[in-house]
């Protein structure tokens, strides 16, 4: 025989061998699984509320630097942070023995 009549001999007893234990049986078949444990629960109707947080500073629309006019240790402070101020009211008040002192001097 010659070379090419030998090779697709081996060829074809290769390909039936391959086909032979394809398909014998695979030994135990595997049961199939059972069904699958599900959790029901019963479902209504309610209002969905939905809210975002964003970063953010807060700054006031006016806003007003106060400088004395003159010199001295602040003794009470007549506010309270973020209240309202009129115009004329008391703010501060001001360590008195200096100025007081002063006026001694001069008379």
């Amino acid at each position: 025989m010659t070379m090419l009549k030998k090779s697709i001999q081996y060829f074809i007893a290769f390909f039936l061998i391959v086909i032979i234990f394809s398909c014998a049986p695979k030994g135990p078949q595997q049961q199939k699984p059972g069904p699958v444990n599900v959790a029901v629960q019963k479902i209504s109707a309610t209002d969905a509320v939905y809210y975002d947080e964003y970063p953010a500073s807060v700054v006031a629309l006016n806003q007003v630097e106060l400088r004395p006019q003159v010199n001295g240790y602040i003794t009470a402070m007549h506010f309270k942070e973020g209240d309202r101020v009129k115009k004329g009211q008391k703010l501060y008040s001001i360590d008195q023995q200096q100025y007081q002192a002063a006026y001694q001097q001069s008379i």
